[in-house]
Parts: structure tokens; C-alpha cells; sequence
């Protein structure tokens, strides 16, 4: 078996890929343990652009435990897992998933309105299990990625996995399942900016994915928010400007962290001035 040293990692294509716009539906339900999309057929869709490093940020911070909050996630940015399940692999069916799946589940069972509800309205109904499921998948792939780009080992980042080899046979099985939706196509343009025939429609789990795959493309460098009460793990600043250090290059993970620390800083040299008697 290959060791470490001897495994030489690559990627196809070797440039990003552009990131599509995601179908939005507000109209998200919770019943129970299950989550109901859909919407009336006879309404336009939405379709939003995912916000950049996803899985660093909204899939990062998602409380897994919490059906509202996952419902509230998939009503702003869209669902978690596309209508037609192709972006698992079969070997997600192995007894270490079921370290991470508890329920068995049952998607895309038929939608029946409650009394009182719109006849036309349609969709689907995944256990939240389904949804959380692939978040847990998207943290993996993330501590998975960013120990490779630490140089160090990348087999605990998957239970019960023996060896990098091992780790990395999972962690492309897995990401070439998720990226399927943006496979070699023809896409016919029919005059909607927000439409293409043939064009992809995944889900937030694809599009994480996606955004991983560009950014060790682009063999980007992950960083630690250095405001005090975050130091959230990014690749890219969010928001407008840049609080940048010649030594330690971006140092927060958005606009507010570093707007919330620089009032830390200037609120604790007004305390200093006040105890040695200086003028504000």
C-alpha cells in the first residue's frame, strides 16, 4: 500500500469551475422529523447565488440537532440535497456511515396537503436525516482537505480509515458523486437569464463541494480569524474591505469580525488613557 509520501494528488479539470445559481424555495416545512420542499408549479422560481466557501462558513455553523434551523438554512440558500439523489456514492452504504446516518430514510416520498393547504402545491419530503447527513459529509471533506494542506496526515479525518489511501479513495468517491451535477454537458440558452436547458441544478451539498474542489485547485491557504472572539478557520475575507497584515496576510474571516475587534481595540486603549490619566 502507498504511504503518504508516495500518494501525488491532482485534479480535473485543473482549473475552478464556475460556481451556478442554486433554485431557492421559501416555502420550506417542518412536520415532524421531516422537511417538506416544494411550491406552487404555477410561480416563477428563484434562483440566488450560493455565498463563497459555504462549507466554511453556513455548513460550518449549522446546528445539526436543530430541524428549524436546517429548514431556515435551506428556505435562504436552498436545499441541502438535489430532487434526484446522485451526489452519494454506493460505498456511502458501508458500516461507517452508519457512524453518521442514525435513521434509515425514506426521500422524495409524495407530498399530501394538510387541510386546508394549496392542492397544486408539490414537492418532496426527505427525513432531516437525509439533509444533515450530507453536512456531516461536507465537515469531513473539509478537515480532510485542510490537513492535506497542512502536509499532515489525512486518515483520521474519516472514521475507522486506516491509511491516507484509504482516506483519499473516500474523500474522491465521495466529492466525484457530489460534483456530478457540473459534468461535460450541452446547456441550450432559451432566453431566461435564470434558465438554461441542460443546465445544473444541485444542491447546497454539490455546490460546497464544488467551492472545496476550486479552492485546492487554486491551492488556497486556510486561515484562522484572529478576531478574539471567533477565530473561525477561512480562505477568503467576507464582506467589503480588507484588514491585511504585510506578516500574516487577511487576517479576519469578514468585514464585521474585523469592525467587531478593531471597537475591542480601541475601546481598551480608551480604558488604558483613562488609568494613566491621558486625554481621549
Amino acid at each position: 500500500m502507498a504511504n503518504r509520501s508516495q500518494l501525488r494528488i491532482t485534479a480535473w479539470p485543473s482549473a475552478p469551475v464556475p460556481v451556478p445559481k442554486i433554485d431557492v424555495s421559501t416555502d420550506v416545512r417542518v412536520r415532524g422529523d421531516r422537511l417538506y420542499f416544494g411550491g406552487d408549479p404555477s410561480k416563477p422560481r428563484e434562483r440566488r447565488q450560493p455565498p463563497d466557501q459555504l462549507y466554511l462558513f453556513e455548513l460550518a455553523d449549522l446546528d445539526l440537532s436543530d430541524v428549524e434551523a436546517v429548514a431556515e438554512l435551506c428556505r435562504t440558500l436552498g436545499p441541502i440535497a438535489p430532487l434526484r439523489r446522485t451526489d452519494l456514492p454506493a460505498l456511502a452504504s458501508g458500516g461507517w456511515r452508519r457512524e453518521l446516518l442514525v435513521h434509515s430514510t425514506q426521500y422524495g416520498r409524495a407530498w399530501e396537503p394538510a387541510s386546508g393547504e394549496n392542492e397544486n402545491f408539490i414537492g418532496i419530503e426527505p427525513h432531516v436525516d437525509e439533509l444533515t447527513y450530507r453536512v456531516r459529509v461536507v465537515r469531513q471533506l473539509t478537515r480532510h482537505l485542510q490537513a492535506h494542506a497542512a502536509g499532515a496526515s489525512v486518515a483520521a479525518a474519516w472514521p475507522d480509515c486506516e491509511d491516507d489511501y484509504e482516506a483519499w479513495t473516500r474523500f474522491s468517491r465521495f466529492s466525484d458523486a457530489a460534483l456530478s451535477p457540473f459534468r461535460v454537458r450541452i446547456m441550450v440558452d432559451v432566453g431566461d437569464p435564470d434558465f438554461n436547458v441542460g443546465e445544473p441544478n444541485p444542491g447546497l451539498y454539490s455546490i460546497a463541494v464544488l467551492q472545496m474542489f476550486n479552492d485546492f485547485v487554486d491551492q488556497v491557504d486556510f486561515r484562522r480569524c484572529a478576531a478574539e472572539k471567533c477565530g473561525r478557520t477561512f480562505v477568503r475575507q467576507r464582506g467589503r474591505g480588507q484588514s491585511y497584515s504585510r506578516t500574516i496576510g487577511v487576517l479576519y474571516c469578514s468585514a464585521s469580525c474585523a469592525n467587531a475587534q478593531a471597537q475591542r481595540e480601541w475601546r481598551r486603549k480608551q480604558r488604558e488613557k483613562r488609568r494613566n490619566g491621558e486625554p481621549k
